[in-house]
């Protein structure tokens, strides 16, 4: 039987049908969702437009069905063939900034699609995706690709993030809109970084050298 992990269960209850986690892990792991890994699928649409993420025989997430219609819109796809990515010029190998509509200023083409992507979220009240769902969205591989996007969007004074220990909250500065609580966030411990626990070393404080300031 195929693998499913606790994060594509959860999506599938908030995305899919609010039904128990046996029954969303029996959904998730259907005869055409393990034909689908056999033949090394990375999606298995639903009846309902979802799309099951399958990742290294793993189903990973499930993407919400308003999203591969809105990657349609924003990169010109449809059924019959492809256009180019907007906001996305290549000359000799590099990657090109561009004016992003929403804030007149230079993003790049990752920039872009996550920050449009979190204004969508707070301007329809939903929770702020998560790392996972960015990152298939801009098309990375890497676990940190998400995170760093984020990073530089609150660093250039775009957004504001307020983290917890498993969720996050964006503030869009534009606009003064917020994205919604999780709903299936329990707590409001604020995230702590890694090294800088109770059970670490630094027993819960940080040491900074002479000069490093």
């Amino acid at each position: 039987m195929i693998r499913v992990s606790a994060h594509a269960i959860e999506r599938y209850i908030e995305r899919v049908a609010a039904v128990t986690y046996e029954e969303a892990r029996a959904a998730l792991s259907s005869p055409v969702i393990e034909r689908g890994a056999e033949f090394g699928a990375h999606y298995v649409r639903l009846s309902g437009g979802q799309r099951v993420v399958i990742a290294d025989g793993v189903v990973v997430s499930v993407l919400p069905a308003s999203h591969y219609r809105r990657q349609v819109r924003r990169l010109g796809l449809s059924r019959y063939g492809c256009a180019k990515r907007p906001h996305i010029h290549d000359e000799g190998g590099m990657t090109m900034r561009s004016i992003n509509p929403r804030t007149g200023t230079e993003m790049t083409p990752s920039e872009t699609i996550v920050y449009d992507e979190l204004c969508r979220a707070a301007e329809a009240g939903e929770p702020c995706p998560l790392n996972l769902d960015l990152e298939m969205m801009i098309g990375c591989s890497s676990s940190s690709g998400a995170p760093k996007v984020v990073k530089r969007l609150e660093q250039r004074g775009l957004i504001v993030v307020v983290r917890y220990q498993r969720f996050r909250q964006v503030k869009i500065c534009a606009t003064g809109q917020w994205t919604m609580k999780a709903p299936n966030q329990q707590t409001t411990s604020t995230h702590v970084p890694r090294g800088c626990g109770a059970g670490s070393r630094a027993g819960g404080r940080v040491s900074v050298r002479r000069g490093a300031l």
